[in-house]
């Protein structure tokens, strides 16, 4: 009998990669600008300036620049170098964002004695000569872009920088105008050891900058708030540095500060907006909030928009009107509501209160077990309803906002033609 060995062997990474790495890295022009404001900031510069136009994009900062030949084939030829606790890197972590850069045009860095040249169109290298007016600080970048922008497209890419660079923490100047202010400049509702926070309670977007380089935007959906919030650590993100790590211990205290809002707010309020009402739901599916304290509020989204409570579901099953599913906006389902034929719940509060596609039929039980009734409630497939066009006049106490508006219109005109 033979004994196999056992060899233990490294990963390798390939030269694809690294040209993945470089061409694939960032998605818009704007996010590889912003990596190279966070280089000035590691290299503690005080003062980062970009001037724009529609064939290239140049980057100057009096930081420290590149100042010899080993930290130019650490920190610029090679990539992936991890960083030391001696340079004490306030945003860098992977020791990627040049790359970005590279792919949007040819490069041309001055910095200290040295002049870079890249072309990653003619060549995956670099050409190094000598500065012919060599300096102690600070670098200017110089990019030729490949693909010419239109005006509408640099008029995006300034609102861009604009809105999100406000935050930085050293001061940007856009085109010779300051983009970044300090952040006591701002009002902000809340503060704390985390971050900066101003915060509505409406729908939109939450908008994420981490130590005021931004993140992403999150749904208000998802913490029941819009606004923004301003990290004073650095965020542990994904590589691409537009997704926040699960396991990043300043975000989840953060998203415990939401929770603690939202608790606080939700409590005085008998009527509720989309965000919250899902929020509300996915508390329940959780266990983190009593049915009992939720069963009169009117949480539950039905496919027309309009709202009601599970009391007003039960009472309505009890009284022999089935219950459905369907997406928001269906016009059947608004009819089917709007006649009594059916309590048709929009797809979205029934994901949100933990039933999918094929856990549904699991809905009746759970409500049933959760507020004590012993009346079983009626689930049936939207399909399956009774959907006949015997369509009657409604009273105008029925109608909709809509429907209320366009009748006056309509009345309007006729009145004009009269005339």
């Amino acid at each position: 009998m033979t004994v196999s060995t056992i060899e233990k062997r490294e990963f390798q990474a390939h030269r694809k990669l690294l040209q993945d790495v470089i061409l694939r890295q960032a998605g818009t022009l704007y996010k590889a600008i912003a990596e190279a404001i966070m280089n000035s900031i590691d290299a503690k510069a005080t003062t980062c300036k970009i001037i724009l136009s529609n064939r290239s994009v140049k980057i100057i900062d009096d930081g420290i620049g590149i100042q010899s030949r080993q930290e130019l084939v650490d920190h610029f030829e090679t990539f992936g170098t991890p960083h030391s606790e001696e340079e004490q890197k306030q945003m860098g972590e992977f020791r990627m964002g040049r790359g970005q850069l590279f792919a949007y045009g040819v490069n041309t860095w001055t910095t200290g004695p040295f002049v870079l040249n890249v072309d990653v169109k003619t060549e995956f290298a670099y050409t190094l000569q000598d500065n012919p007016t060599p300096n102690t600080s600070g670098t200017e970048i110089e990019i030729l872009l490949y693909d010419t922008l239109t005006d509408w497209q640099l008029s995006s890419l300034r609102q861009s920088l604009e809105s999100r660079c406000k935050y930085m923490p050293i001061e940007v100047l856009l085109d010779g105008a300051l983009a970044s202010k300090p952040l006591d400049a701002y009002t902000w509702t809340h503060e704390d050891e985390y971050a900066y926070y101003r915060l509505h309670e409406k729908s939109g977007c939450l908008q994420v900058f981490s130590k005021g380089v931004f993140v992403r935007d999150i749904s208000s959906y998802t913490h029941g708030f819009s606004g923004e919030v301003v990290t004073k650590q650095k965020l542990r993100l994904n590589f691409a540095r537009n997704e926040i790590q699960d396991d990043c211990p300043i975000w989840q205290s953060i998203s415990q500060v939401f929770r603690t809002a939202l608790d606080s707010s939700l409590i005085k309020k008998s009527r509720f907006n989309g965000s919250e009402r899902k929020v509300l739901c996915e508390d329940l599916r959780h266990d983190r909030r009593s049915f009992d304290a939720l069963t009169d509020k009117k949480i539950l989204t039905l496919a027309n928009g309009q709202t009601i409570s599970f009391t007003q579901l039960i009472k309505a099953s009890h009284k022999g009107i089935p219950i459905s599913f369907a997406e928001d906006g269906d016009r059947q389902a608004d009819y089917a509501i709007r006649q009594n034929r059916a309590i048709v719940l929009s797809t979205e509060t029934v994901l949100a209160l933990g039933f999918g596609r094929y856990q549904r039929s699991n809905l009746a039980s759970w409500i049933q077990s959760k507020s004590g009734e012993s009346k079983p409630l009626g689930i049936v497939d939207f399909r399956e309803l009774d959907m006949s066009t015997d369509y009657r006049i409604l009273p105008p106490a029925d109608w909709s906002k809509d429907e209320l508006l366009w009748q006056a219109v309509a009345s309007d005109a006729q009145e004009t033609l009269r005339v």
